[in-house]
């Protein structure tokens, strides 16, 4: 059975799949007004998700596999959104500062993920004390794979049908479709290529 534990008003949770049946999956909310919606056909033994604001909106697609956790925190109205068929080995999501994280359809993300569109600390500049660390939007768009260990930070878009190389660090837009993205800090290594689940050839 699933661990839920919410506090506060006006929080709902609408599932078509079980979630009594999710052994693994822990829910905890401290705010008001916040919404979960999860599909059918999910597995979410494994992740946890963590809701330390209000206004929030979590909406995780149909028949999708999620280990991980998902934190939204540090003010209110952030959104976290998954597309229909995604993979998750290991993936921690953090939002906040009113953000979001979307990541689209058919999308496979392997384990040692870290996913952050805030900072969750400020940095100020020294002449006259403005933050200069804003969060910012994450988008991902449907059919990409993000290998073992990488980091996405704020403000990073990467188009459709691309390949973020193992360890790498992602905090640039890479917009266009069918890139291999890889390094420290990621750059596109490669152009005009596709990938599938299954080994083929």
């Amino acid at each position: 059975m699933a661990n839920i534990s919410i506090f506060g008003s006006g929080n709902e949770i609408h599932s078509k799949t079980d979630i009594d049946d999710q052994p693994n999956l822990s829910i905890q909310t401290k705010g008001n007004n916040n919404k979960i919606v999860i599909g059918h056909g999910c597995e979410l033994n494994g992740l946890t998700i963590q809701i330390e604001s209000s206004g929030n909106i979590l909406s995780i697609g149909n028949s999708c596999r999620i280990k991980g956790r998902f934190i939204m925190k540090v003010t209110d109205k952030n959104q976290i959104s998954i597309g229909n068929n995604c993979t998750m080995g290991g993936a921690n999501l953090i939002c906040g500062e009113g953000s979001s994280i979307f990541i689209g359809t058919d999308c496979m993300l392997s384990w040692g993920i870290e996913i952050r569109s805030t900072d969750s600390h400020a940095i100020f500049q020294s002449s006259d004390g403005k933050r200069i660390n804003p969060a910012a939007d994450i988008r991902v768009e449907n059919h990409v794979w993000i290998g073992a260990h990488c980091t996405i930070l704020k403000g990073s878009h990467i188009g459709s049908d691309c390949v973020v190389g193992i360890h790498s660090l992602v905090c640039n837009s890479f917009p266009d479709g069918g890139q291999i993205i890889a390094g420290i800090p990621a750059r596109s290594i490669r152009q005009g290529i596709n990938w599938d689940r299954r080994l083929l050839g």
